[in-house]
């Protein structure tokens, strides 16, 4: 019977204790992964949990939101070349011992690689580490990394259906959490409704070639020939190769006078206010968030068939093109351009219907949280 009382009292004081969570990524160089981690970290219920942060250095742009946060922050490197494996592992043990100071029951890694030795090191030192796979990518030279990385992982996260059937078909450690979003900060914007006739396009993304803004160009190409008054404005770092490339296809195609680039944009809600339509074209997507806060926003949206565009979207296949096709894109730019005041305002009802069924940041928390106590149990 004492022994009963005993394993009751560690039961109700394990239940009380804060569950203590070190987030980790790489740096907040850029804003995508990392507001998607502070977005959870600072909506956990802090009666139950304990969120830590551990990044590699204090540079970045967004690296002075998180330390607003008042959420604790840890700095250090803690991955390592494998390469020799023995010197790997030695390494591994080492940042082991760094990770049992920081006394966290759970590391959840928003790295975006394959990289495993993170998860070994957890491991050697007795926490269970889980990661979201933020990507569509698996294969190649990277497979055998990842296999590790998942082997390693008490649980995954993916953030869209195809991921579980591509990569994870079959095992038990995989949760569907779809990406949340802030949706009252972008369901108040107002709208700019445009008085000049130009009919403006949007896209907002980090310009790598994945991105196929090209596709987008060709079609505007078409468009500005047929006579209509149109416009298109390119949210995103245009100082890289990509961004440079696609500079000189707007000469090519003489629209310099109907594109312009805006780099990258810490905030790009007041393109969003002005915007006819938002156009994500793209080979691969896991959870483009820009779709998400358009969606919110109020402005149409047309998307290449990519697994994470699919995840957003539902039924909205009218919205959905063939990233090659650019007549079907053509079309259906023209689609929405013809929609009447009445059809369009029933459109960005239904896209914010979806948003706040599927996609707001309460439900990723709340998944989240369930995640947590789950393999903490």
């Amino acid at each position: 019977m004492a022994n009963f009382y005993v394993s009751k009292f560690k039961r109700l004081a394990s239940q009380s204790k804060r569950i203590r969570i070190l987030f980790t990524i790489p740096n907040f160089d850029t804003a995508g992964s990392g507001k998607a981690l502070l977005n959870i970290a600072t909506r956990l219920n802090l009666e139950k949990f304990e969120p830590h942060i551990l990044c590699m250095h204090e540079r970045g742009e967004y690296y002075n939101v998180v330390k607003k946060s008042n959420i604790p922050v840890h700095i250090g490197t803690y991955t390592t070349s494998m390469r020799p494996i023995f010197e790997g592992l030695i390494k591994c043990w080492r940042i082991s011992r760094k990770l049992k100071a920081i006394g966290a029951e759970i590391i959840h890694s928003f790295h975006y690689s394959a990289d495993y030795s993170e998860a070994l090191a957890a491991r050697l030192a007795g926490i269970r580490w889980i990661y979201t796979k933020k990507n569509m990518n698996w294969g190649g030279s990277s497979r055998n990394a990842w296999n590790l990385r998942s082997f390693l992982a008490s649980r995954i996260v993916a953030q869209n259906s195809s991921m579980i059937n591509t990569f994870f078909k079959g095992s038990h450690k995989v949760v569907l959490i779809p990406r949340g979003l802030n949706e009252q900060e972008f369901l108040s914007i107002e709208r700019e409704i445009s008085t000049d006739g130009v009919f403006r396009l949007l896209t907002v993304a980090n310009l790598t070639p994945v991105k196929r803004v090209e596709t987008i160009l060709f079609a505007l190409s078409k468009l500005k020939a047929s006579g209509i008054f149109i416009t298109f404005h390119i949210v995103g770092d245009n100082g890289t190769d990509y961004g440079r490339y696609l500079e000189q296809q707007v000469k090519f195609l003489d629209i310099s006078d109907v594109v312009e680039f805006f780099g990258k944009q810490f905030n790009p809600k007041d393109f969003y206010r002005k915007a006819d339509v938002f156009i994500l074209s793209s080979l691969k997507e896991s959870s483009p968030v820009a779709l998400l806060e358009a969606m919110a926003a109020g402005v149409p949206v047309l998307s290449s068939r990519t697994a994470g565009a699919l995840e957003i979207m539902g039924d909205f296949e009218d919205q959905l093109f063939l990233i090659d096709d650019v007549n079907f894109l053509i079309d259906r730019i023209l689609w929405i351009f013809q929609l009447t005041t009445e059809e369009k305002a029933q459109l960005i009802s239904r896209q914010r219907e979806r948003i706040l069924t599927h996609h707001t940041i309460a439900l990723e928390v709340e998944r989240h949280e369930e995640l947590y106590r789950t393999i903490t149990r």
